[in-house]
C-alpha cells in the first residue's frame, strides 16, 4: 500500500505543479483496468519522451510546487519522475512513459505485479494469503 501511495501522490503532484492553467485543456486522472494515467495542458519544451537520466527539470509553475511541496506533497524539482521510475516496478514490467508536448501525458502501467517481500508483509499483517488481484 505504501508503494501505492508514494507512485499516485507523484502522478497527482506532478499534475497540479506542471498544468499550464491559462489553457483551458481539462486536466485529467484516467484509473483503468491496466493503467492509470494523467494528462494536463503543458508548455512544452519540445516533443519528447522523459526518462530520470535524461531530462532537466524545469519549474513551470514555482509557486504552486513550492505550496505542495511545504505541504509534504512533493520532494523537490524533479523528483516526480524518478520516484515513479522507483516504484513502477512493484506493478508492472512495464516502465512508465511521461510525454512531454503541448498535452503532458504520464501513463503507470498496472500487471498484478506485487513481489513476495510485499506478499509476505501484507500476509503478516492481514493474517492470511493475498489474491494476485490484489
Amino acid at each position: 500500500m505504501l508503494y501505492n501511495l508514494a507512485k499516485f501522490r507523484e502522478i497527482i503532484s506532478n499534475t497540479l505543479m506542471h498544468c499550464e492553467y491559462t489553457n483551458p485543456f481539462p486536466s485529467k486522472l484516467v484509473i483503468g483496468k491496466n493503467m492509470v494515467y494523467t494528462e494536463n495542458a503543458n508548455k512544452s519544451h519540445g516533443e519528447l519522451q522523459l526518462h530520470p537520466d535524461n531530462f532537466s527539470p524545469f519549474p513551470k509553475n514555482p509557486v504552486i510546487a513550492r505550496v505542495v511541496k511545504e505541504i509534504g506533497r512533493a520532494d523537490e524539482l524533479g523528483s516526480g519522475i524518478r520516484n515513479i521510475y522507483e516504484y513502477f516496478n512493484y506493478y508492472s514490467k512495464q516502465k512508465p512513459i511521461f510525454e512531454e508536448k503541448d498535452i503532458f501525458k504520464c501513463t503507470v502501467f498496472l500487471d498484478d505485479v506485487l513481489d513476495a517481500e510485499m506478499k509476505n508483509l501484507v500476509k503478516s499483517n492481514v493474517g492470511k494469503d493475498i489474491s494476485p488481484t490484489l
